[in-house]
């Protein structure tokens, strides 16, 4: 039975493209960290899975940089467990609230559905994991109303929904239990829209496969349009991916519950997935017509961690480090603001948690995940400025080398940078890439709306 599930394992990995995902982290240290090498602290570790230059720091000076577009919003947060400690938590701005073009009036939350009807098709005993997950509150933070599609937010709620609910039902799961919960949840998400109602294949009375499946409806029946009503470039098949990258995560995580000492470098790869931010980025990319594709080095669980593998080039590649500098801070704020849980009930995954199983303080190691994690934002806000900068397009009459595209816009990359740091006068003149400067405005939005909602959330309340 258990080599059954294997091979039925492997032949859905073959079949969704994930077949290089890593089933043990081993392979994975050695590929990121040389044997005379070793990554000897936490924020050396982000900075080479983020694969960005440390070399930056917020006291330098950098041209571009005095105009910034992007502003600190702190939080102040005080740790019950460390004697009521006050930690200070660097956040960017969240996106803008105003009103935008994809508001259009009169159109409702859904394309034609509302919420009540996704939480209707998820089991009875899912229904108190859901409200905890807070959907609705979570998602105006991440997609503000009046700056996002509304489609967009919908999808976006239920799949928080499901991914809390997955978290929750699986967390415990070892052994063939789980190989069989994730072979059913690969196949939800792998399986043609027109044999979805062929349950052969899954285990009916399962409330994970109950709760995919009605995640797999909403994003089988959705569309998500771009400005006055144009359907966006095809979506489905990227969030699809996404989704099935979530799950390979929770695989991930399966050898690290057992483990006897469990690393940060085994850990941090992981937890840039299981964070789930990725799809959250995708359905921002759909809304605004913007290509889907998302660098390989964003899911370090791959095998294909070389420079060939992933073609970003220019603007793309300062784009591409913006979001793993997400994916790892927001992975760091939830082990932050998670952690007083977690310390409670003995939970390892965590950062914080296994620097005190390294022999930390629990004050020390709570200290250093928070100044990592800050220092991370400081490097976001110098990425974010330059990806800002870099995603000015100049005129026609500007001559210059390079194109790239985005949906099915070709736009062209005329030395834009230099040109913005010539002298005021000497400036040529640059036209802004809207789409792509509201994208930024919204994944740089998701630290502070994740932490904000984190902050207060239910989920994360201590039991006495």
């Amino acid at each position: 039975m258990k080599q059954k599930l294997k091979n039925k394992l492997a032949a859905i990995y073959d079949l969704t493209g994930l077949s290089q995902i890593h089933l043990t982290l081993a392979p994975l240290r050695q590929k990121l960290f040389s044997s005379t090498d070793q990554i000897s602290t936490l924020l050396e570790l982000c900075y080479s899975l983020a694969r960005i230059s440390p070399g930056w720091s917020s006291s330098s000076s950098s041209g571009f940089l005095h105009e910034k577009h992007f502003h600190q919003s702190p939080i102040k947060l005080r740790i019950k467990t460390l004697g009521d400690k006050a930690v200070k938590l660097m956040l960017p701005a969240s996106a803008p609230r105003s009103a935008g073009p994809y508001v259009r009036e009169g159109y409702q939350l859904g394309d034609g559905c509302n919420f009540n009807s996704f939480v209707s098709m998820l089991p009875e005993s899912c229904r108190d994991i859901s409200q905890k997950a807070s959907p609705l509150g979570l998602v105006a933070m991440l997609f503000p109303y009046g700056k996002t599609e509304e489609n967009m937010r919908y999808v976006a709620c239920c799949f928080w929904i499901w991914l809390c609910v997955i978290d929750d039902l699986t967390e415990h799961l070892v052994g063939d239990e789980w190989e069989q919960t994730e072979s059913d949840l690969m196949l939800v998400f792998n399986t043609p829209r027109d044999s979805m109602d062929c349950l052969n294949y899954f285990h009916k009375d399962s409330d994970a496969v109950q709760v995919s499946h009605a995640l797999r409806t909403v994003i089988d029946s959705t569309s998500i349009y771009y400005q006055s009503g144009v359907v966006s470039a095809p979506w489905k098949v990227a969030f699809n991916n996404a989704v099935k990258e979530v799950i390979a995560g929770f695989r991930a995580e399966r050898p690290l519950l057992s483990a006897d000492r469990i690393e940060l470098s085994d850990w941090m790869p992981v937890r840039m997935i299981t964070i789930s931010v990725r799809p959250f980025m995708i359905l921002a990319k759909a809304s605004l017509n913007l290509d889907l594709t998302m660098s390989n080095f964003g899911n370090p669980l791959r095998e294909d961690q070389t420079p060939s593998s992933d073609h970003r080039r220019g603007y793309d590649a300062t784009l591409a480090k913006v979001e793993r500098l997400l994916q790892l801070i927001m992975g760091l704020q939830n082990d932050i603001l998670g952690w007083e849980k977690d310390f409670t009930l003995s939970n390892p995954l965590n950062a914080i948690q296994i620097l005190i199983l390294h022999g930390a303080t629990p004050s020390s190691a709570f200290a250093d995940v928070v100044e990592t994690h800050n220092e991370l934002v400081r490097q976001l806000f110098h990425y974010g400025e330059r990806a800002w900068i870099e995603s000015l397009t100049a005129g026609d009459d500007i001559g210059g080398p390079g194109t790239y595209t985005y949906g099915a816009t070709v736009r062209s990359n005329r030395s834009s940078i230099a040109s913005f740091m010539a002298a005021p006068g000497q400036r040529q003149r640059l036209m802004p890439d809207v789409d792509v400067q509201r994208y930024l405005e919204l994944i740089m939005g998701f630290a502070n709306g994740m932490a904000s909602w984190m902050a207060v959330s239910k989920r994360y309340e201590v039991s006495v």
